[in-house]
This record gives structure tokens, sequence and C-alpha cells, in this order.
């Protein structure tokens, strides 16, 4: 919930620099019906969620943690060292996980998946040889 919370703060301030600069631009004034280009249209439905997400990724594979998991005491490991996994594999997590949330299917597999297996291990985490556990 924290993470959520974080990104989507992150998303709202992005989204809003974007509308900023598209509509001073267009040369925005109250009198007139001054609208967001195409441009700005698709640059507020698609460079805050590729920040979030690249953003998330790329920390939780740096420090093991997001700021969700320091409060609760959680990081994510490589099963192979022990150690975060890097930012490359935890952008990769990240671009896994936002497939399986687009596909919808494989999202409820993911989600479902720790519930039905001994190790209590999300599909992803397991392809990737990843863990989440306590401090």
């Amino acid at each position: 919930m924290i993470d959520s919370f974080v990104i989507a703060v992150v998303f709202v301030f992005v989204m809003l620099a974007i509308v900023a600069i598209d509509l001073g631009q267009a040369g925005f004034d109250v009198e007139s019906d001054a609208a967001l280009s195409d441009g700005g249209a698709a640059a507020v439905l698609v460079v805050p969620p590729v920040l979030g997400v690249g953003w998330y990724g790329f920390q939780q594979g740096r420090t093991g943690r997001t700021a969700g998991r320091a409060v609760v005491g959680l990081r994510l490991i490589s099963d192979k060292t022990g150690r975060p996994p890097g930012g490359g594999q935890g952008l990769l997590r990240m671009l896994v996980l936002a497939g399986m949330v687009l596909s919808g299917l494989g999202f409820i597999l993911d989600l479902l998946w720790p519930v039905l297996r001994p190790h209590r291990q999300r599909f992803t985490d397991r392809w990737l040889g990843l863990s989440v556990v306590r401090d």
C-alpha cells in the first residue's frame, strides 16, 4: 500500500508537469479552450507509468527494498547470492509483473501461486530466481 501511494504521488507530479509543459507550449490562455495536444495526451498516459515501473523495479533490485518493504521489514533477494538481485533483475521483475497485469489471467495466477505452492513464492519470483524474505 505504501509503495502504491509513492508511485501514485510520482505519477500525479509527472502528469501535472507534462500537462503544464504541453499547455505552455500551446500558449494556454485562461479564456481560450486550449487542450492537450495529441502528443501531450499520449505522454500523460505513457510516461508516468513507464517511469513508475522503471524506478520501482530498479530501486527494488538495487537495494532489495521499496518504501513499503522497508516499513514491514521485507527485502527482495536473489536465490543464488542471498543479496539484492541488482537493478536490471529488479526491472525485469517489474516488466514481467506489468505484462502479467496487462494479461489479467497471468496476474491472478501470479497472486494465487504462493497459496498453492509450499515455497509461498510468487510465480514470477520463482521463475526469476528471487525471494522476498524478512529481515
